[in-house]
């Protein structure tokens, strides 16, 4: 078996893992959340995806009679200082990413929890994964619903070893309490959750911690403030692989 991250085919909508061909290698046991490190459902950012559908010259967004251009095999980060470049966004307001030809962005800082209106696109296909809003329920890539209040880990998220307590929270670039550590130092005291994990629902003790497997990119929470990044992922899962996903 080869290891590290790969892309190695397309699945549709599915369960988070699909089990390579020796199998998925779970945390014997499960592991207790610290629920202090997770913060509650308090209003939801807006998310939109562009898929890239030219296959040459450029695409463009629009967003309020305000249009940024990038040429069609444009990174991450070209298209997120474009973006600012717009009054409607302003710098800092988006964070964008990208899995194969799919930019996501998410409306951050002075745009957070708000409805940000209708992005049009050439060159790409838009869609709305999550619409802003201050209140209400947050909903999760599956349509699973989350109140206001309650609070939630989503798989895909990555969770780590609390120093002192044994416990485990969301892996967080800015915590002090051992949940910083996202090197290859973290494996053994990090693993990838499969299956949301709600607070109301009475989950302490959870089980589903990938540590080896075949998982959606796309819907891992790596690369957003504070969390792991790509890199950072490799190195803590060696034996995750990725595949891509078809809608």
């Amino acid at each position: 078996m080869s290891f590290g991250p790969r892309v190695i085919g397309s699945a549709g909508r599915g369960p988070l893992i699909l089990a390579h061909d020796n199998g998925a290698l779970y945390k014997a046991g499960g592991a207790t959340i610290d629920w202090s490190t997770v913060a509650p459902v308090d209003g939801v950012n807006e998310i939109v995806t562009l898929t890239v559908t030219a296959s040459s010259g450029n695409i463009s967004a629009t967003l309020g009679g305000q249009t940024a251009t990038v040429a069609f095999d444009a990174s991450a980060d070209v298209l997120e200082t474009a973006l600012e470049a717009l009054s409607t966004i302003g710098n800092g307001n988006v964070r964008v990413t990208k899995a194969g030809s799919v930019f996501t962005l998410e409306f951050i800082e002075g745009l957070r929890r708000a409805n940000i209106g209708t992005i049009s696109a050439t060159g790409a296909t838009v869609a709305v994964v999550q619409e802003g809003s201050a209140v209400g329920e947050l909903s999760l890539f599956d349509g699973t619903k989350v109140k206001a209040g309650d609070k939630v880990i989503p798989a895909g998220t990555v969770i780590s070893k609390i120093t002192s307590s044994g416990r485990y929270g969301p892996a967080d670039t800015s915590a002090s309490d051992g949940r910083q550590v996202v090197t290859a130092l973290a494996k053994g005291s990090s693993y990838l959750v499969t299956k949301h994990i709600i607070q109301s629902e009475g989950h302490e003790i959870v089980g589903g911690l990938l540590e080896a497997g075949t998982v959606f990119r796309n819907r891992l929470a790596i690369g957003g403030t504070n969390q792991p990044t790509e890199a950072n992922f490799v190195a803590m899962f060696p034996a995750i692989h990725f595949v891509r996903e078809t809608v």
